[in-house]
């Protein structure tokens, strides 16, 4: 069995120090101060290093599950999330296919195959390049009672 963590557990890493001088600032905004406190009294200090341990996501073949995306486990990806959002978040974990559960929503995005050109001028050349994207797809798998794979 893989264990990858969520929200939740990068709350109480981030209140708990591992993640350096940040704190659940999230988690504040979003449930007040309060439930910081019990967070934090709810889980026995001798399980942080095994919850720092776990993985942030996981990778098989062409596929990732993730929860959140592979720019931070706190954000939402939806069926109106920017193409090109999706793209790059793919692109981070080098995956086809990326199964995210944090917006809660059920969902399946494909995004077609095509290409992406870019264009890098500086002082001495103006560079283009055609990138190839092969069909990716971006899936929400739900959440509580509703999952789906």
């Amino acid at each position: 069995m893989v264990y990858i963590y969520s929200w939740w557990e990068e709350q109480i890493l981030l209140e708990s120090g591992y993640r350096g001088d940040q704190r659940a600032e999230a988690l504040r905004i979003n449930k007040g101060e309060g439930v910081v406190k019990s967070l934090t009294n709810a889980v026995d200090k001798s399980f942080l290093d095994w919850i720092a341990a776990l993985q942030f996501g996981f990778v098989e073949l062409d596929c990732g599950l993730i929860h959140g995306s592979s720019k931070d486990v706190g954000e939402n990806l939806t069926l109106e999330t920017a193409p090109l959002t999706l793209l790059d978040r793919l692109t981070r974990l080098q995956v086809n296919r990326l199964f995210t559960a944090r917006s809660k929503q059920q969902f399946h995005l494909e995004l077609t195959e095509g290409f992406v050109y870019s264009e890098v001028e500086d002082l001495n050349v103006n560079r283009k390049k055609e990138h190839k994207v092969p069909q990716k797809a971006v899936i929400g798998i739900g959440a509580e009672k509703l999952y789906s794979l």
